[in-house]
């Protein structure tokens, strides 16, 4: 097995490689943006982590940032500072524009593009970020020294705890889209959180479903188990946005055996205040000030909620979703963790920290436990840690 410190000095000598004529010479990678972008009035359409990304490098090699547009994010954009644009803003403020289409993901790109086509954008004037990626230099993310001071060594640890090549393989992805930019890599296409060869259904599974959103993962879980021949199952669906009560109540509503709770999940029972972008989804955030819209809503830990329940009736499978705050609400389930060593399938895209920060607490609570980690897209999100019983 390749050890980390070999893989991540790998991962390094990509952001400055040499001419592929083998010329020790570096690339002048200033003028390649310079080149790529020369004479076009850029905008960005995307302010996620893949626009925060392209506007870093832009920024760094002077290439000018008319503006920068989404389809359901308001307010300012960090990188630049400026407001964010709606598409019809876009529209009349910039209709000459180059828009640069900041996402892996081929379903948005077909969806904005489509709306860029409708308000007058010729093919001419759209550019998508991951077809020209290649070309670009690395827009990294976290410079390599905030990287080794603050992240190396969980990485490093959270390297040796993964039991198969395709974890560790995910995770090197992981840290070279943190250093480079670079998406990482779809690992399969399986439903995330059903993991075949890892996740294993059998009778009596309560299953906790940790930012419900709309009640999909909650339907697919008994989907998997009509699948497994899984007949006694319990749901709890935890989610914290309001916005969402009446959807899930009516995707949930022809199951008796599935409980809503309208609460979010946290280390402690309390009340926090979240952020909410009214015109997206369903995605609401720990973090003030991402969005307009501010709620108080309670949250709970998962020990205070089972605690009077009988061990038999705990989480025998736990998955959080819960944009950011998934370590404050793995503590939150210490107990159950340590007592009944639950399947977790636990999101750690929503910050640098996760991946590792995540492992150490469960593996903490149970020593017990074994980790994979999969990529359900191409891309910045939806990277999951599962943490399964050892045979």
């Amino acid at each position: 097995m390749v050890t980390f410190p070999e893989a991540y000095k790998k991962i390094l000598g990509e952001i400055q490689p040499t001419q592929p004529s083998g010329d020790s010479k570096p690339i002048d990678y200033g003028q390649a943006v310079i080149d790529t972008f020369s004479d076009k009035p850029v905008v960005l359409y995307g302010c996620g982590p893949v626009g925060r990304s392209v506007a870093t490098g832009l920024v760094c090699w002077g290439v000018p940032i008319l503006g920068v547009c989404d389809t359901h994010r308001t307010g300012i954009f960090p990188t630049t500072g400026q407001s964010i644009m709606t598409p019809l803003e876009l529209r009349e403020k910039y209709p000459d524009a180059c828009v640069v289409i900041c996402t892996f993901n081929k379903q948005y790109e077909d969806e904005i593009s489509e709306t860029l086509r409708k308000l007058g954008f010729g093919n001419s004037q759209i550019l998508y970020y991951s077809k020209i990626f290649n070309d670009l230099p690395p827009f990294a993310i976290i410079s390599p020294e905030v990287f080794y001071a603050e992240h190396y060594a969980g990485y490093q640890f959270a390297y040796e705890q993964l039991a198969d090549d395709l974890s560790r393989q995910v995770l090197l992805d992981t840290v070279r889209m943190y250093l480079t930019g670079r998406p990482i890599p779809l690992s399969n296409a399986s439903p995330p959180y059903f993991e075949p060869g890892l996740i294993a259904l059998s009778n009596g599974e309560v299953f906790v479903d940790g930012g419900a959103c709309d009640g999909g993962t909650a339907l697919q879980f008994a989907k998997e188990c009509v699948v497994a021949g899984v007949c006694d199952w319990k749901v709890y669906s935890f989610e914290a946005d309001p916005q969402q009560q009446e959807t899930i109540k009516m995707a949930l509503a022809p199951y008796q055996n599935m409980e809503i709770v309208m609460k979010g999940l946290w280390s402690h029972e309390t009340e926090l205040t979240f952020s909410i972008d009214v015109n997206s989804y369903g995605s609401s955030f720990v973090l003030k000030g991402i969005y307009d819209k501010e709620v108080v809503v309670p949250v709970t830990s998962l020990d205070t909620f089972f605690e009077s329940k009988p061990l038999h009736d705990w989480p025998t499978f736990i998955k959080m979703d819960i944009e950011g705050a998934e370590p404050e609400a793995l503590r939150g389930a210490r107990k159950i963790l340590h007592n009944k060593c639950p399947k977790l399938a636990l999101c750690v895209y929503h910050h640098v920290s996760h991946p590792y920060e995540l492992l150490r607490i469960a593996h903490e609570c149970n020593p017990d436990y074994r980790f994979y980690l999969r990529q359900y897209t191409m891309g910045y999100y939806e990277t999951v840690l599962y943490a399964v019983q050892r045979k």
